[in-house]
């Protein structure tokens, strides 16, 4: 499954990002000549993070900036375009005040789905239960079965913090475990 792009229906305060077909890597540099005190925190790689997370059904801590502020980003609706390994186009739609998701399923790349009304979805107004359901077959990540997409998310969409141990991913705060030069 491959990050084609992610965007919203406000534009002009969080607008279209597409993804390359290789690699990609959040990075943020501070690029204003007045500022040079300022380093690379602060500039939202970690929101975008959030933001991918939650398209992908991911739920929402009471420390989201989603529930911490929603009265910024209430009327936001969020979509995500993924590739999967069968070459269709999947569009994740979620909004942040109501409940309901809906999923595109296309056979072409790269569509803008936010005029498009709710009857022409795929999967109009389905339940977050019945919506992970149906991206784990959509997706059809046959080499980590039985295991669900949402498994090794986390490995995938880290945050600053992850990287201090790299096989502790610090969203499941494990038991931290000792195991000398075994590796």
């Amino acid at each position: 499954m491959k990050f084609v792009s992610i965007y919203s229906n406000q534009e002009g305060v969080f607008p279209k990002i597409t993804f390359k077909e290789e690699f990609n890597v959040i990075f943020a540099q501070v690029k204003d000549p007045k500022a040079k005190d300022r380093d690379s925190h602060n500039l939202g790689k970690t929101f975008l993070i959030q933001v991918l997370d939650f398209a992908l059904l991911g739920d929402l801590s009471k420390n989201h900036p989603f529930k911490v502020h929603v009265d910024i980003f209430g009327d936001f609706i969020f979509y995500l375009e993924i590739e999967t390994v069968n070459k269709k186009y999947v569009t994740v739609r979620r909004s942040i005040k109501t409940g309901p998701v809906s999923i595109f399923v296309s056979d072409q790349r790269d569509q803008d789905l936010r005029e498009e009304p709710e009857s022409l979805w795929t999967f109009p107004t389905l339940s977050k239960d019945n919506a992970l359901i149906l991206l784990n077959e959509l997706f059809d990540l046959e080499t980590i079965a039985p295991f669900k997409y949402r498994k090794g998310l986390g490995y995938f969409l880290r945050r600053q913090s992850d990287y201090d141990q790299i096989f502790r991913i610090s969203k499941f705060n494990p038991v931290q475990i000792n195991i000398g030069n075994r590796l």
